[in-house]
């Protein structure tokens, strides 16, 4: 009975969502005083009988009553509407959850499917209301159009009576729509006018603009020509873990003819005359089986190129470069086009790049000597492109006189313009300090310095907790028992191997060789390890782990025993 109550209002005053009525009354603009209104109703009421007892004597008694209670009721009804009622109700309602419907507005959407299937072209004309032979030559904006308003069982005015609807057109920027949603009226869309399609980034700036309201999902119409802005799949997995649900609806022949470079590794800078690995990653779409010519650019000279077997979805191929002259240059990955298709520009990717020629400056810091010292030393004294200095703390300072490789003191004032990278291993953080310190992390954090921090069983990392050099680092750690002698004890005689991550296996820093196969395999081949810092907690947020510990683990996770990250203008390496 109460929720028959609510509907009839709801039908009466044209309110809708109403789940409980708090309060209803019945008020007038023009207030009377009771007893003014007591005499009004009982004057009314005795003129209605008086007038048919004196001019109607020959009706009936049941007839005289009956109608002059009719006259009575007009006349109370006459005199509520000059008073002007006001009804009072105070309502609660039930919320509406918002229902998101992005439109792609790029010119791709312009496109008319030539040589389309007769299966596609049903599925078309099924879905818009029309004859298979009416959609031939209709554009993707069209269809699109055309299917928004169809007049027999619209999508859109039926998901309007149960959503709040909030529309947006989309390119490479997204743009608040307002469409007329009445019956009679033609919901309008964009034209297709962008120059790109950031598919990733209009699903985010959609879910910032709606949050802190029910959003119940994001309807996306695209012909899904995503080439710009971030990562669709890594956003639609990150509002997936928040609960919105995100509907795709493709426009368009399903699979069009797509080859796009979607990233290469290589460094900022390289070395003149020396063979690189350069790993590029494409994504492919209807163009599995087929021979693509692939040609990498430093400048205006090609420095690679060969024809590949391209795959749809996505696929990598390492291909082998070698700069020829110092500078600075724009290096470029260029793929061939391919038959009948539209989106040309993401066939080509760019970056910046410098080539040198000049040693690369390093300075060691250390507490004393060590077996990773003399490891990592030898075999840089053998590369022409390196330029080792070193500070020994414990050593003696008198071998800076007549060996210019060593030095007897660090020359904090002289970081930036003496050297490009610090390693420091072993080295106790009670050398340093504060100013000392905080003159290091500007040297990487300012000026784009490198600091490489080596574990060892005293000295680093467990005495820089909470230091700025210990800030820098990208893990987070705890100091621990140190000395020397742990390199003795029992627990560090069980064996484990180094795992890389997937990041680990296709970042510069862990490849020992150009081809990721053979490099997993030298990796795989390195023989066991017995020791590490046990303080290792996890990750910063901004670092990737590119070894971890092959048996391990925490609360967190497996333990990261190689991780980078950058750090200002800089670049840290634990």
């Amino acid at each position: 009975m109460k929720g028959m109550m609510i509907r009839l209002l709801d039908w009466m005053f044209g309110t809708h969502d109403t789940a409980e009525i708090l309060d209803l009354r019945c008020l007038f603009h023009y207030q009377l005083p009771l007893w003014l209104g007591l005499f009004l109703l009982i004057g009314i009421g005795y003129y209605c009988y008086r007038i048919y007892l004196r001019e109607a004597p020959h009706l009936s008694r049941l007839v005289r009553h009956t109608l002059a209670f009719l006259r009575f009721v007009t006349y109370v009804i006459l005199l509520v509407v000059i008073l002007k009622p006001i009804l009072k109700m105070d309502r609660l309602t039930e919320p509406r959850s918002n229902l998101a419907i992005l439109v792609d507005s790029s010119k791709s959407m312009s496109i008319v499917e030539k040589g389309a299937d007769e299966n596609y072209l049903k599925m078309v004309a099924d879905a818009i209301g029309k004859r298979p032979g009416e959609v031939k030559a209709l554009d993707r904006h069209t269809i699109l159009k055309e299917f928004l308003n169809r007049k027999e069982n619209n999508l859109i005015r039926e998901l309007a009576r149960r959503y709040s609807l909030r529309f947006y057109g989309f390119d490479q920027r997204v743009n608040t729509l307002h469409p007329d949603l009445e019956e009679d009226k033609a919901i309008a869309i964009p034209k297709p006018e962008g120059e790109e399609t950031h598919v990733g980034s209009a699903i985010r700036h959609v879910v910032h603009d709606l949050r802190g309201h029910p959003l119940a999902g994001v309807i996306m119409f695209t012909d899904g020509g995503n080439n710009g802005g971030e990562n669709p799949e890594v956003v639609a997995k990150e509002v997936g873990k928040r609960g919105i649900r995100l509907f795709p609806v493709g426009i368009g022949v399903p699979g069009a003819v797509d080859i796009k470079v979607v990233d290469f590794d290589i460094p900022d800078l390289i070395f003149k005359d020396e063979d690189l690995p350069v790993e590029v990653t494409f994504e492919g779409s209807s163009v599995s089986g087929n021979l693509i010519q692939v040609d990498l650019y430093l400048g205006d000279e090609k420095v690679a190129g060969e024809r590949i077997e391209a795959k749809d979805g996505r696929f990598r191929h390492t291909f082998i470069m070698r700069a020829k002259e110092v500078g600075d240059y724009v290096f470029k990955v260029m793929a061939e086009e391919q038959p009948n298709e539209y989106f040309v520009q993401n066939n080509v990717k760019e970056k910046r790049i410098k080539v040198i020629d000049n040693a690369i400056r390093v300075l060691f810091v250390i507490e004393n000597p060590c077996w990773e010292y003399r490891y990592l030393k030898g075999m840089l004294d053998q590369d022409k492109r390196v330029d080792a200095k070193v500070f020994i703390r414990r050593g003696d300072p008198r071998r800076a006189q007549y060996d210019p490789q060593y030095l007897d003191r660090i020359p904090f004032e002289r970081l930036n313009r003496d050297f490009d990278c610090l390693v420091m291993t072993n080295i106790r953080a009670d050398y340093f300090d504060q100013s000392k310190m905080e003159k290091i992390r500007d040297f990487v954090a300012k000026d784009g310095g490198s600091l490489i921090m080596i574990s060892a069983t005293s000295g680093t990392p467990g005495t820089y907790a909470g230091t700025p050099i210990g800030e820098m680092l990208p893990v987070r750690f705890r100091p621990v028992q140190e000395d020397v002698s742990l390199d003795f004890a029992d627990r560090f005689t069980r064996p484990f191997g180094l795992k890389l991550t997937r990041e680990g296996r296709y970042h510069p820093i862990t490849r020992l060789h150009p081809l990721v196969e053979e490099n997993e395999r030298l990796w795989e081949r390195l023989p066991p390890h017995y020791w590490y810092y046990t303080g290792i907690k996890r990750l910063k947020p901004s670092a990737i782990a590119l070894v971890e510990h092959s048996k391990a683990v925490n609360e967190y996770g497996p333990i990261p025993l190689i991780a980078t990250h950058r750090f200002g203008k800089g670049q840290v390496l634990f």
